[in-house]
């Protein structure tokens, strides 16, 4: 199920390949509020 390929924006890609930038993109939203570098949410 994991090497199932799609189209994602135009391009071709694989459950996996997809799984993998999802888990990225939410580590790196993360990142920017534990270290409080996002700029216009301050509390």
């Amino acid at each position: 199920m994991l090497t199932r390929q799609g189209n994602a924006n135009g391009k071709d890609i694989t459950v996996r390949a997809l799984l993998y930038v999802i888990t990225g993109h939410e580590r790196h939203h993360l990142s920017i509020v534990r270290n409080g570098t996002c700029r216009g949410w301050e509390s």
